[in-house]
């Protein structure tokens, strides 16, 4: 070691006080990026979880919101099904209500069944429905929402909301159905607002 107006050298001439001010440096350089690192990660797992927090709260009340608006739709088919004009069962009275019923309410349309499963729609030839579920269901008395299917007479994706036609005896004798759109589905859940936004359905 060698000693002058600079300090203590070592053997190849670079002061002691030098190398420590370096290794200080260099372990402040290390601890300070370890801990921003440590801070980053922290915030980040931060942030993913108030996010998924949000998404979930989101997602579940959007879910309750659109079952309410389901729910409001089986309400709006049963009380047709037990309107008088509806329960008479004659199509030529049944016509003009069920269209003017499914551009008041935002139907697609609405169609009746008849107890034999033969189905009329304004404007279209009678069809049959005896064998399929919902249909069935309806005339067991219990109200009903389909999957998402699509329309075998324009090929769109709908769901249908049926219920039984009651008379005021109790009886069932036949059936109604309010066919609603994916497109109408997604015009319903966009005006439901949850926070700072809407669940797209379909």
């Amino acid at each position: 070691m060698k000693k002058n107006g600079l300090g203590i050298r070592d053997s190849r001439g670079i002061s002691i006080g030098i190398k420590l001010m370096i290794q200080i440096f260099l372990l402040l350089l290390i601890v300070c990026s370890t801990l921003t690192v440590i801070s980053y990660l922290k915030s980040s797992a931060e942030m993913k979880n108030s996010i998924r927090d949000n998404l979930t709260n989101s997602v579940k009340n959007n879910a309750e919101l659109f079952s309410q608006v389901l729910s409001q739709r089986k309400t709006e088919m049963e009380t047709l099904g037990r309107r008088e004009g509806i329960t008479s069962m004659n199509w030529a009275i049944q016509e003009p209500i069920v269209v003017s019923e499914a551009e008041r309410l935002g139907y697609e349309r609405i169609q009746i069944s008849a107890p034999d499963g033969t189905t009329r729609v304004a404007g279209k030839d009678p069809f049959d429905l005896s064998e399929k579920e919902n249909f069935k269901l309806s005339m067991t008395g219990v109200t009903n929402i389909t999957e998402p299917l699509f329309s075998e007479s324009d090929n769109k994706l709908i769901i249908i909301v049926t219920t039984p036609i009651v008379d005021k005896n109790n009886t069932i004798i036949g059936t109604i159905g309010g066919v609603i759109t994916a497109s109408q589905l997604n015009e319903i859940v966009q005006n439901i607002e949850v926070g700072t936004g809407v669940m797209p359905i379909l």
